[in-house]
């Protein structure tokens, strides 16, 4: 700036002018977590600055890749990162970013990423073919995930009514029984979901409950031909057979 003295000279005079400048943000979006193991996983990143400067990104996905890029911050606009985690885990996914002026801004564990595989599940019904109206019908359920994780298994059995059990911890199959109350046919559904929300594929069998009813046969004679015996000598031999019968439903 000019000045001028009491004396009429001219002089110059300055002071130092301070640009303050905000810090950029972030903001991370995962497209899904848990993610399964293998799949492609794709995490975008909203990068903000208040004076829209140019931003640099530079992210670490934890699984030791990493790698940087610009991140636009107009409006409307974001970075979008694909990345497969290749083994089961929890991964610490970081972004550091930078403006033009050194302004910074650095997530301190910005996200848990968990890739997981699913539990997986086996269901079939025990020995018997023939289930009736009112009796126990047995199933046998095999879930187990490769992680160790907790899995719980929910058994939908066609007709209303749905059972949620623990898998046990040691891979052994879990019995299941279930009486059904009507004659017909139903579909009895079963999954698995481990304690990170991964889910498995259902299921499915058909299963056909009778209605049980008896059916019998016999016949009442006398012995000897029926020739008149004297009333000491008198006695009938009755024989009956029955034999358990059941009615198909249809």
């Amino acid at each position: 700036a000019t000045a001028t003295s009491e004396f009429g000279d001219d002089f110059y005079a300055s002071r130092p002018i301070y640009v303050i400048n905000a810090m950029p943000s972030k903001r991370i979006i995962l497209s899904e977590n848990p993610t399964e193991v293998n799949d492609n996983i794709a995490i975008t990143v909203i990068c903000t600055d208040d004076e829209s400067d140019s931003v640099d990104l530079a992210y670490d996905f934890g699984d030791g890749n990493s790698g940087s890029t610009p991140c636009s911050t107009l409006p409307g606009e974001s970075v979008t990162l694909f990345h497969t985690y290749s083994t089961p885990g929890t991964y610490e996914f970081e972004v550091f970013i930078v403006d033009g002026h050194g302004g910074s801004a650095e997530s301190q564990i910005a996200e848990d990423v968990i890739a997981n595989n699913p539990p997986e599940i086996q269901l079939s019904t025990l020995l018997s073919d023939v289930y009736l109206v009112g009796s126990e019908t047995a199933f046998d359920a095999y879930c187990y995930d490769n992680e160790s994780d907790i899995v719980i298994l929910t058994v939908n059995f066609g007709d209303g009514n749905t059972d949620t059990i623990p898998c046990p911890a040691d891979r052994a199959s879990t019995g299941i029984s279930h009486i059904y109350y009507s004659t017909g046919q139903y579909q009895v559904t079963a999954y698995a979901v481990d304690e990170h929300g991964a889910v498995s594929n259902e299921v499915a069998l058909w299963i056909l409950i009778h209605d049980p009813f008896i059916k019998g046969k016999g016949n009442i004679s006398t012995i000897r031909g029926g020739r008149f015996l004297d009333e000491a000598e008198h006695f009938i031999d009755a024989k009956f057979e029955f034999a358990a019968k059941y009615k198909q439903s249809v």
